[in-house]
């Protein structure tokens, strides 16, 4: 057996040595936190202080449980039954044996797509916005939300919200059956009602052990206290400055609370780094000292100090894109592997440029955590929508059809043969009954028939109309789809807008449509890793990009007013910043085209709450070059780099303050003038540049 107190420094081997008691373990990022972990159970098991099935350890995901599980075994070898699971396995185990009041133990656990289907039929009245938002809003009452927070945040009636979470328990009361947030709750509630089965479940174990302590949410930390061991030996182990699932009801004064109940507990700070060089630590502690909560005390290494990070102030969403991509290639020719650099997001949505620039460079990448952007469902169906329009297409029809309900391979093959048989296309043959198939899977046909001729009476449109029209018809289809998160989806499907006001007006269908062909490649699982700043959590890489680094992306706009919805968006900054173990990058662009949506990009505060003098300031040579109108008039004849020619028809306020209203062939935009690249056409008076 490998000794657990081995290679530890000071702060690790006095958490892993702690015997009975409470025990909160702040643990900085890179500091050692699994190993940790890992080696205390092994040491508490191995001196005999907990028999293995008597020791509860519980982590946020399957993954990491069974990470620990494979550490703990390395150390004390042997094949010892462990007890190391997710609140979800913890809570089922519970339940499956006591049952509760309204459950019995034999109840069905649904999987999240069957608990939206179960909502969906019970929201099947309400507006669309409201259905979609209603899930969600459900979800977080049962983790611990009140409903004033509830209500805020989904945009919901307090009395709506309350009528579908009570019609939506009833239901799965009729049924026996719990979803997910269920477990947790019905839990909890066993345990506090119960006087007899909570202390049967409290002297089970003589030491219980939480991972990622700040993420939990308050029904979370409720079940713990009921759980605590008779020795109240209560683990916490976790990183307040970590906590980023506030929108999971994760609440970020865990910590606080732990301490509050257990007033007694030794508290142990990890605050030796061995990820990140000094000087991306440097930028990290500087960002999150701004944060009141935040835990004092800066994070040490002994690591070199390294490059100073980089902050880039790129034109658009292009330009940045092409400054990763190039500085990606500069990191590969310095010896760093493409599996070894990451690009940090906010949005999922953002990609579709990056993904794009990194093909145009032959970097290979894959998305982790969502499907690359053209293999999206949302997408991919609008596509074929589009492919459908400018003739038949037995792939794009098959996809479409798969999606209505009662339409499986048979059906298909059914009306593969009808298509056969008469001479007609997929399409055509869908617009009537067809033998063996079902009434209501033959009225969704013939209403999927009916949206493609509407679609081909748009051929000789702009193709902007074309497109507006798939995105439509798929929006429409996403109310009825309980699978699907439609505002993610619905951003999506506005991405694709960017793309055709990216190719410009003269741009046509086969244009579009080779666009999207050039970006579904194949791409290696081995390559640069494009993801959220959420999904980054835990991961670390020697090189890492953060773009996107704007006011309303990070900080996210719908967590800018108030003051605790931005603390979080800066510790999801700072998770991102130290991912990255020897060069760091933050980049923001000065005018942004995202799910069809211009804006003009002003730096995010988080970049000007950096010490200056930690980052090298660079700005993109288009920002350097191009000149700029300081003053403008009604009826000037301007040129812009993206929106071609226009005319100025509005003009409001003065100096840095003005903004004008153009009227450009791709359409009317309203911009501030001293930030919007416009220059005067020639026979619209002289070009003016900033001064």
């Amino acid at each position: 057996m490998t000794d657990p107190r081995g290679n530890l420094n000071e702060e690790q081997r006095r958490a892993v040595e702690h015997g009975d008691g409470p025990l909160l373990i702040s643990a900085g990022p890179g500091s050692g936190k699994t190993r940790v972990i890992a080696h205390r159970i092994a040491l508490r098991l191995a001196g005999g202080e907990v028999a293995p099935d008597r020791l509860l350890a519980i982590t946020f995901t399957n993954r990491a449980a069974t990470e620990m599980k494979s550490r703990v075994q390395g150390l004390i070898g042997g094949d010892s039954v462990l007890h190391i699971g997710t609140f979800h396995w913890a809570c089922n185990a519970i339940l499956r044996r006591y049952g509760t009041e309204h459950i019995s133990r034999s109840f069905r656990l649904l999987s999240p797509s069957e608990a939206r289907v179960v909502l969906r039929d019970i929201t099947a009245h309400y507006p669309a916005g409201e259905r979609g938002r209603l899930p969600a809003a459900v979800s977080a009452l049962k983790n611990g939300a009140t409903l004033a927070d509830a209500t805020r945040r989904y945009r919901l009636d307090p009395d709506i919200l309350s009528a579908v979470r009570a019609a939506y328990d009833g239901k799965l009361r009729t049924l026996n059956a719990l979803d997910l947030d269920d477990l947790v709750v019905q839990t909890a509630g066993l345990l506090a009602r119960d006087e007899a089965i909570r202390e049967r479940c409290r002297s089970a174990h003589d030491e219980v052990l939480i991972d990622e302590f700040q993420d939990t949410n308050p029904i979370q930390q409720t079940l713990i206290e009921l759980l605590t061991p008779p020795l109240r030996t209560v683990v916490a182990v976790g990183d307040a400055n970590q906590a980023i699932y506030g929108w999971r009801q994760a609440d970020s004064r865990s910590v606080k609370r732990f301490l509050d109940v257990f007033p007694d507990a030794t508290v142990i700070r990890l605050d030796r780094s061995y990820r990140s060089s000094k000087r991306i630590l440097r930028v990290a502690s500087s960002l999150i000292s701004h944060n009141g909560e935040h835990i004092a005390g800066d994070l040490r290494t002994t690591n070199p100090a390294g490059e100073r990070p980089i902050c880039y102030a790129a034109d658009d969403e292009r330009d940045e894109a092409e400054w990763v991509a190039c500085e990606v290639e500069s990191l590969v020719g310095q010896g760093i592997e493409p599996g070894g650099i990451a690009v940090l997001y906010r949005l999922n949505v953002q990609s579709r440029s990056i993904e794009e620039a990194m093909l145009r460079h032959r970097i290979p990448y894959h998305v982790v955590g969502a499907r690359r952007f053209y293999e999206r469902p949302v997408v991919r169906r609008a596509i074929a929508y589009l492919h459908l329009s400018r003739g038949d297409d037995e792939a794009s029809a098959a996809l479409i059809a798969s999606a209505v309900r009662g339409i499986g391979p048979r059906s298909m093959e059914r009306i593969r043969e009808q298509a056969s048989t008469c001479g007609a296309s997929l399409i055509d043959v869908m617009a009537s009954p067809v033998p063996g198939i079902s009434r209501t899977a033959a009225r969704g046909l013939a209403d999927v028939s009916a949206a493609v001729y509407v679609l081909r009476g748009l051929r000789s449109r702009p193709l902007m109309d074309l497109v507006n029209a798939s995105i439509a018809r798929v929006v429409s289809e996403l109310e009825s789809n309980a699978e699907i998160e439609q505002e993610a989806a619905v951003e999506d499907l506005g991405e694709l807008r960017s793309l055709v006001v990216e190719m410009g007006p003269r741009a046509t269908l086969p244009d579009l449509l080779d666009r999207v062909s050039l970006g579904t490649h194949e791409v290696s699982r081995n390559g640069v890793s494009l993801m959220t700043l959420h999904a980054a959590k835990g991961l670390e890489f020697p090189a890492v990009f953060i773009t996107g680094v704007e006011e309303g992306l990070l900080p996210h706009r719908r967590s800018i007013d108030r003051d605790a919805d931005v603390e979080e968006e800066r510790r999801l900054c700072y998770v991102g910043m130290t991912r990255a173990m020897r060069r760091l990058f933050l980049s923001y662009a000065h005018a942004r085209l995202l799910s069809g949506n211009n804006s003009i990009g002003h730096p995010s505060r988080f970049i000007g709450e950096v010490t200056a003098e930690l980052m090298t300031m660079r700005a993109s040579p288009k920002r350097q070059a191009r000149p700029r109108l300081t003053s403008a008039a009604v009826g000037d004849a301007v040129t812009h780099p993206r929106w071609r020619n226009g005319v100025v028809r509005n003009v409001e306020g003065s100096g840095r303050d003005t903004l004008v209203t153009v009227e450009f062939e791709t359409g009317t935009r309203r911009l501030q003038l001293c930030h919007a690249p416009l220059i005067r056409r020639q026979g619209g008076g002289a070009d003016v540049p900033a001064s």
